[in-house]
């Protein structure tokens, strides 16, 4: 009896280290620290525009709450975007957070010549970085670009680091959208 009962078990945490693994290489991928993330120097930035995406429903009926479960297990890499916005509003209420922030406090790293920002006139998120990020970011965010430029970087000394894009040679700096 006791030699089945330690089947059972070992069985079970075998069926539960696969369960977790499955899903920490599927859906959960983004609560992965982000290795090699600092492997892309010698690529070339890269700016991509991101429509805004579909929030949950906040109310509290059943259907809402269920809507909002069912968001956040398919898109857990977008539950903890607002995860990481709501934490940043706790922390500093007073405060407007930017989406570069929000990214960095969920652990991507921003560079020099790196930027991201959301809002403006146009909705959705504007993210320049190397495309090795901006694949990663897609990835576990569940987000397509519908707008991409590959940007120069025409530096200043200062710091300041105005951006020109091979597809619209005008520089974003002056107000140019497309």
């Amino acid at each position: 009896m006791t030699s089945r009962i330690r089947r059972v078990a070992v069985g079970g945490v075998l069926a539960i280290f696969a369960v977790a693994t499955v899903y920490l290489l599927t859906l959960g991928q983004c609560f992965l620290p982000h290795w090699g993330v600092e492997n892309h120097r010698n690529e070339q930035l890269e700016m991509r525009e991101y429509s805004p995406f579909i929030l949950p429903a906040r109310g509290n009926t059943v259907g809402g709450i269920l809507g909002r479960v069912k968001w956040t297990v398919m898109y857990p890499g977008r539950a903890k975007v607002l995860s990481a916005a709501e934490m940043l509003q706790m922390q500093a209420p007073k405060e407007d957070h930017n989406l570069r922030e929000v990214l960095e406090k969920m652990g991507y790293s921003f560079p020099p010549g790196c930027a991201a920002s959301s809002g403006d006139v146009v909705p959705g998120w504007r993210i320049t970085h190397y495309p090795s990020v901006l694949n990663r970011i897609e990835r576990d965010l569940h987000l397509s670009p519908h707008w991409v430029w590959a940007v120069e970087q025409d530096g200043a000394a200062n710091g300041s680091q105005p951006f020109s894009s091979a597809t619209n040679t005008t520089s974003s700096s002056a107000g140019s959208r497309r």
